[in-house]
This record gives C-alpha cells, sequence and structure tokens, in this order.
C-alpha cells in the first residue's frame, strides 16, 4: 500500500501550469492537478502533468505526456465509453457533454461550454513544452468489422499488457524488441472477445515471436509481415479465425530522390544547364549554316541547279 501511495505522489503534480490564464477574457479559475485514473499505466504511457481549470462555464483538464505515442494512448483511456468521432480534430472523440482531443504530446479536455475546433489551437499555444510528431499507425490495421467503438487501448509495456492482454507474457511480447501492441474488443457471430495486435521493426522479429506465442495454451494466432496477431482464451474459435483472417499486411514502398545539400547548388547546377544548352544550340546552329551554305557554293560550282537557284551577292566593294 505504501508503494501504490509513493507511485500515486510521483503521478500527480505538484504544481499545475499547462492552461492559459485568461481564455476570452475570462481569468483561469479553480486552478488544480489531478491525478491519473491509472497511476501505474499512465506512468508507463509516460503521463507527466495535468492541470484542471474553470473559464466561466467552460471546465478545461490538459493532460500532458512526454511524446505524441503517450498522449495517444492516455486519449484512448480517457474519453467516454460512448464517445464518438467528431471533427475537433483529427484524433478526437465527442459526447453531448465533453469533447476529448489528443494533439501531440497533450490530452485535452473539455466540459460545460465547448469551444470551436480552431479555438482549441489557442490553449496549445499557451502549452509549455508541446511537441507534435505523427500518431501510430498500428491502429490503422484493426478490421473495422466487429470492432466494438471505443475499446481500443494502447499497449506500451508489461502494465498495459497485464491490463489489456491477460494471458500473454511479457517476454512473449518481447517489448526490449520495440514491440508496441493494440488491444481491441470485437464482437463476432457468436461472441464477443478481446485481440492484441503487436508490432516489431521487421518481419524477421515478428516471425521469430510468432513461433513464440503459439506455444501458449488458449492463444490463436497469426503473423502478417511485422504484425502479429493474437486471441487469447477466444469464447468460439470459428469467431477468433474469421477475425484473424482479415488480417493482412502489404508493403509499401516509396522512393526519395536526395535532397540537394542548399538551394546554392541548386541555382548553380541550373545556371550550367542554362549555359549548356544555350552552348549547344549555338553550335548547332553555327555547324548548321556552314553545311548550308557550303552545299549551296558547291552546287553553284558543279553547275548544278537553275541559274535562280545561285547565291545572290552583294557587291559591296
Amino acid at each position: 500500500m505504501l508503494r501504490g501511495l509513493i507511485l500515486a505522489a510521483a503521478i500527480l503534480p505538484v504544481t499545475a501550469g499547462l492552461l492559459p490564464d485568461y481564455y476570452n477574457k475570462m481569468a483561469k479559475a479553480n486552478s488544480h492537478a489531478i491525478a491519473a485514473p491509472d497511476p501505474a499505466l499512465f506512468e508507463e504511457y509516460g503521463f507527466d502533468q495535468s492541470e484542471k481549470a474553470e473559464y466561466g462555464r467552460m471546465i478545461v483538464t490538459a493532460w500532458r505526456f512526454r511524446d505524441t505515442t503517450g498522449a495517444f494512448s492516455g486519449f484512448q483511456y480517457l474519453r467516454p465509453a460512448d464517445a464518438k468521432n467528431c471533427d475537433m480534430g483529427k484524433v478526437a472523440a465527442c459526447t453531448p457533454a465533453e469533447d476529448t482531443i489528443a494533439r501531440g504530446n497533450y490530452v485535452l479536455q473539455f466540459a460545460g461550454k465547448k469551444p470551436k475546433a480552431e479555438e482549441v489551437n489557442f490553449f496549445l499555444a499557451h502549452a509549455p513544452r508541446w511537441e507534435e510528431s505523427p500518431i501510430p499507425a498500428l491502429p490503422g490495421f484493426l478490421p473495422e468489422d466487429g470492432l466494438i467503438p471505443n475499446s481500443e487501448r494502447y499497449v506500451l509495456g508489461p502494465v498495459g499488457l497485464e491490463r489489456f492482454g491477460k494471458g500473454i507474457p511479457p517476454s512473449v511480447a518481447a517489448f526490449h524488441l520495440s514491440a508496441e501492441g493494440e488491444y481491441a474488443r470485437y464482437k463476432g457471430k457468436n461472441s464477443e472477445f478481446g485481440f492484441v495486435l503487436f508490432s516489431y521493426p521487421v518481419p524477421n522479429m515478428a516471425r521469430d515471436q510468432a513461433e513464440a506465442f503459439r506455444k501458449l495454451p488458449g492463444v490463436i494466432v497469426k503473423r502478417t509481415g511485422p504484425l502479429v496477431a493474437a486471441v487469447v482464451n477466444a469464447p468460439n474459435a470459428d469467431d477468433a479465425e474469421r477475425l484473424l483472417s482479415r488480417m493482412n499486411w502489404q508493403a509499401t514502398v516509396t522512393l526519395n530522390q536526395v535532397p540537394e545539400r542548399n538551394q546554392a547548388i541548386g541555382w548553380a547546377r541550373a545556371l550550367l544547364n542554362m549555359l549548356f544548352l544555350t552552348g549547344a544550340i549555338l553550335v548547332f546552329c553555327l555547324i548548321s549554316g556552314i553545311l548550308f551554305g557550303g552545299f549551296r557554293v558547291l552546287r553553284y560550282r558543279l553547275g548544278i541547279g537553275e541559274p535562280e537557284d545561285t547565291m545572290i551577292r552583294l557587291r559591296l566593294d
């Protein structure tokens, strides 16, 4: 119990200063830090600090994480179960009472009077240590058919695996290989069950780990590319097999040109190309003129052709 209190104290920030002092001419009121709903899990997500405050009838809660992946994980945990995707942002879930938005390494929640989509940028503009990077791509590989809305949970380590992937040991998931996972619940024809999708840096790693997964009792596994999909203790094996059959990974190869080291080199090369083209045109014109004139002179001396074909000479001397 003492360890739990110490962990909670570490997760609960002592000071709060994530939200601006004013919004729409209203001063921030009742500002305070709030504890993580699951301290051990949020520590694994990289939770750093929180602040909850009021601006008139608007109640705002800001959660800061170390990176975008952690904030995305926190967003999946914090959004209400009945939330639906909305146009408040690329990663946003809304209910009539609350909007939850993930942007960069922040998660923002708005209750009461809710802001417009463009006004969310105001809070991020004043957010200390805000940074943005691409969100994880792994959730995009989840099959959509049968997916229970808002059941997804990102898995970054042993704590998340214990919460959402019971039956899979951390050593088999192999987080030391930079593995990440996405848990979701599905509804099949005859049952409802949990599904975990893991990604590995290269397909060879996924192949090796898939063999380790197959040795676990009650686990149905499929590997595709660098992804390993697993269903643990499925109540209906046929439903699990139908879901796994829809998992297919396709590689996309993008060829990028090597960029110029700087603009000066690019302009210099463009100038040289123009000079080369101009010189080539001049040489072509000169050679063409000599050949044409020489051919006419040769015909005149050999007496070939009609008189009107002879060259016109201007005897200026």
